[in-house]
């Protein structure tokens, strides 16, 4: 059903791969691989051949030849006339490459990659172009960080034929596809960004598979929100994990789907909020999916879904169905709210709003877990948080506005195992501190001992190498 309307598509979107460019006009302005500008009249300027500042606007496109350089825009712009074939930054075959602080606007495609590793774009506005950010094939090791990606008449980020890109903290709104994923590998993270808006999809994936025990794509912690069609749509695509995600308002009559898998299997889509979707989840052709991560962590929270908990522990007592092969074990009974902290991730559970949540060591070996609560005054109210124990795994104290609490107010979940301390905090709403401390395998040491113990460890690995025989070592990957 979705099939030919997406060929249409990809042959659309994939025919610039392959069409002969036109020649950049003749006001192209190039970074020259010796470090020089030409022309030496183009308002950018560099003292030290390694950070090019732009001194005014410019209104043609930018080639950089030479690699290990920054490209700061101090707020100014660099503007096309969106003729086809046109690229505002174009970065071809390069190495080390940072592109900040400019606008850019009125191009074919706005930043374009190709062959290019390690390039940062960071902080720039990319709004009005056909594809804010065209990464093609072999382009790997970049990072697309902190920009606003706005009102692109195609993608706002285009990956092809690349791997292991990181796009955080972006604002990703009002294109017609937010992040469109072709045939990448992995690992690539999409995290942490707003994607919102978008007339088509918030995130697509297409032929993104990885058929060993890794991950091919992660999208994490994003707010993926008022897409029309779809918040995320997976096609053909294996091993990707999507955890953690507000997937909020995908509202069209024709679709309207918060995640679709089309023939697509061994994805882990768990600890995200489905909220208010026309459609919340749908499978087509897919095989079995992860749909939660097991007990006492849990699944997904689904707004359509009718809960009951008669043990009072934050999982519903009914599985969430998707279909005959896709199902939710240990859906939640209301709002999930997923915080890192020493990178490992703490979930919780809660009809409370949940903020300021901070994980700090606080001595040799003692950590404090502090997170405010806050409801309608005169509600009642729950926390179930689920602590790694490599956080937490000794004795802990529950301190609630300052004072120590316990049963019945804090009980440990019978969920409780060698891997996750799980405790419920019930209570009457206001605004609330909830700290929970103890013990930890987690130590800080003091800087004065750095380099003693930096300096042992390699004297350590020099001597046990001494001692093993030369014909023991493996050699390989």
């Amino acid at each position: 059903m979705l099939t030919m309307t997406l060929i249409i598509i990809l042959l659309g979107m994939m025919s610039g791969l392959f069409r002969i460019q036109k020649v950049e006009a003749s006001g192209t302005i190039y970074i020259k691989a010796d470090g020089g500008v030409d022309p030496s009249t183009a308002p950018i300027s560099s003292v030290d051949n390694v950070t090019y500042t732009f001194t005014d606007n410019i209104n043609d496109s930018i080639v950089v030849e030479r690699d290990n350089i920054v490209v700061d825009g101090a707020g100014y712009t660099v503007e096309g006339t969106g003729a086809y074939g046109s690229k505002g930054i174009n970065l071809t075959f390069t190495w080390n490459i940072t592109i900040k602080n400019m606008k850019i606007k009125a191009f074919e495609n706005g930043i374009f990659l190709s062959g290019s590793y390690y390039i940062n774009i960071l902080g720039n506005e990319i709004t009005g172009n056909e594809y804010g950010i065209f990464i093609r094939e072999y382009s790997n090791f970049n990072s697309i960080y902190a920009n606003n990606i706005t009102s692109n008449s195609q993608s706002a980020i285009f990956i092809t034929g690349s791997y292991k890109t990181n796009a955080s903290k972006n604002n990703i709104a009002n294109n017609k596809y937010g992040v469109f994923l072709y045939d990448t590998y992995g690992p690539t993270i999409i995290s942490e960004n707003n994607i919102e808006a978008n007339s088509r999809y918030g995130v697509a994936l297409i032929y993104c598979s990885w058929y060993y025990d890794s991950a091919n794509t992660a999208i994490t912690q994003n707010n993926i929100a008022n897409n029309n069609d779809c918040g995320i749509f997976v096609y053909s695509s294996s091993n990707n994990i999507i955890v953690g995600n507000n997937i909020a308002n995908t509202t069209s009559p024709s679709s309207g789907v918060g995640v679709w898998l089309e023939g697509s299997s061994r994805n882990a889509i768990f600890h995200n909020n489905f909220l208010e979707n026309r459609v919340n989840a749908y499978t087509w052709r897919s095989y079995v999916n992860q749909w939660d991560d097991g007990f006492p962590s849990g699944g997904n929270f689904w707004s359509n879904h009718t809960v009951v908990d008669s043990n009072l522990d934050g999982i519903a007592d009914s599985p969430y169905v998707i279909d005959g092969d896709n199902q939710d074990n240990y859906p939640s009974t209301d709002m999930i709210f997923s915080f890192d902290a020493y990178n490992y991730r703490v979930s919780i559970i809660s009809n409370s709003s949940v903020s300021n949540f901070n994980f700090s060591i606080t001595g040799p070996w003692r950590v404090t877990l502090t997170l405010n609560a806050t409801g309608e005054t005169g509600t009642q109210g729950f926390c179930r948080i689920c602590i790694p124990k490599a956080l937490i795994n000794g004795s802990y104290v529950v301190k609630f506005n300052g004072e120590v609490i316990t049963y019945p107010q804090v009980r440990e979940l019978p969920g409780s195992n060698e891997l996750y301390e799980c405790l419920y905090i019930n209570y009457t709403h206001s605004e609330h501190v909830i700290e929970i401390s103890g013990t930890s395998t987690i130590s800080e040491f003091p800087s004065f001992l750095i380099l003693p113990l930096f300096m042992v460890a390699t004297l350590l690995v020099t001597v046990c190498r001494r001692k093993i025989p030369s014909n023991y070592i493996k050699t390989g990957t």
